[in-house]
């Protein structure tokens, strides 16, 4: 792994201070004019990417392009037309900021080390948490983060990065793998059940890629044979992790969320086309007033219409499952880590309203994995890459 500085110096701690700008939006620390600060630096990486490369490329993805002039449209029927563009334009920064800033990257070995840069944060900032959680407090522990949801997310996503350290550094691996357990025990003592089931498949994948040749389907065998034990006889053990635990007491959907959701589903029966406005579905909340509703394809159907989430969820996927083709043809490492946290936010996105916001911490992570991946699909990316 090449992390090296020399020639772009300056591009590459822009780039870095932008992830660590975007984490800082859904932190209990607050940096100076942060509110600004999210708009400034994807900004500033934009512009100075286009005074290197006197270019701006444009998104290769025609499903790309008409789902962002839907999603305009609907900024132009919305219940709160100036918040709905304010949201829009934030899309659009984030969104242009890193395709552009990785289109300019020359080489693939260039590309696979914005993975290792961005990395380094998540994997910090999910350690620190571990050593932020309020031990015996009786409520949903949060770290470092807004709220416990959050803490959680960030555990996985920082398990799925320090999966990729450990593999890509030769000596002290053990410090990636104490990262690793510290992430989990964010992601389980955060007690959100999409997390907890997320985090639980992360780990299996880890053990089962950490293992080499036949071994791991030996790995794999004694691992499903666990888990059915574990289930059919003893079930106190996947109990004790807290998300699983209010899995089992509260269901799939809780009273509160069945409330919030049946009435977002009578939102969307009244405007089912264009949608309320992008951006707008927390004030649209009447069960309990000012909270998102939990759920990310259903809050982005009420704000963009059916017409909309039709169009977002045909582009995440083609860009999903055309990675996951060239994850196969290619076993490239950085691909793997990419997808690996698309894929665990896509799930996530079931109990969470983050997928179009990219004014907090996890939209902005997601849609800066999106364009990664769109670049790299450009580019077939495969080169000199680890393999998983």
């Amino acid at each position: 792994m090449n992390l090296s500085v020399k020639k772009k110096l300056p591009l590459q701690w822009v780039y870095l201070l932008t992830i660590f700008v975007s984490i800082s939006l859904d932190s209990r620390f607050s940096l100076p004019y942060e509110t600004i600060l999210r708009w400034v630096m994807p900004a500033l990486l934009w512009f100075i990417t286009f005074v290197e490369s006197r270019s701006i490329p444009l998104v290769k993805n025609g499903l790309f392009w008409v789902m962002t002039l839907w999603f305009g449209i609907t900024c132009f029927t919305s219940i709160n037309i100036p918040y709905s563009v304010e949201r829009y334009i934030s899309l659009l920064l984030v969104c242009g900021a890193f395709y552009t800033y990785y289109s300019y990257l020359d080489g693939k070995d260039k590309l696979y080390d914005a993975v290792a840069i961005l990395g380094v944060l998540y994997v910090v900032y999910g350690v620190l948490n571990f050593f932020f959680i309020q031990w015996g407090s009786g409520s949903r522990p949060t770290g470092l983060t807004g709220n416990a949801n959050s803490l959680g997310g960030f555990g996985n996503i920082a398990m799925i990065f320090s999966y990729y350290y450990y593999r890509r550094v030769r000596k002290r691996k053990w410090i990636f793998i104490i990262a690793i357990a510290m992430s989990a025990v964010c992601a389980w003592m955060s007690a959100s059940r999409s997390v907890a089931v997320c985090a639980l498949m992360i780990l299996s994948v880890i053990l089962f890629l950490s293992v080499r040749g036949k071994a791991r389907f030996v790995v794999l065998s004694v691992g499903i044979v666990l888990a059915t034990g574990l289930l059919v006889l003893d079930n106190d053990v996947l109990l004790s992790i807290p998300g699983l635990q209010r899995l089992a007491e509260m269901g799939v959907v809780s009273e509160e969320r069945s409330h919030m959701w049946t009435y977002g589903m009578s939102l969307i029966r009244q405007r089912p086309v264009i949608g309320w406005g992008y951006g707008v579905s927390t004030s649209l909340n009447t069960v309990v007033k000012g909270l998102a509703f939990h759920n990310s394809y259903l809050s982005s159907t009420i704000e963009i219409g059916v017409t909309g989430i039709v169009l977002l969820a045909s582009f995440i996927l083609t860009a999903v499952v055309k990675g996951y083709k060239l994850l196969f043809k290619t076993r490239n490492v950085e691909l793997f880590i990419i997808l690996a946290v698309l894929t665990d936010f896509m799930i996530i996105f079931f109990g969470e309203s983050s997928l179009l916001s990219v004014g907090g911490s996890e939209g902005f992570l997601f849609w800066g994995c999106l364009m990664w991946l769109l670049v790299a699909i450009k580019k077939n990316a495969s080169g000199s890459g680890d393999r998983v």
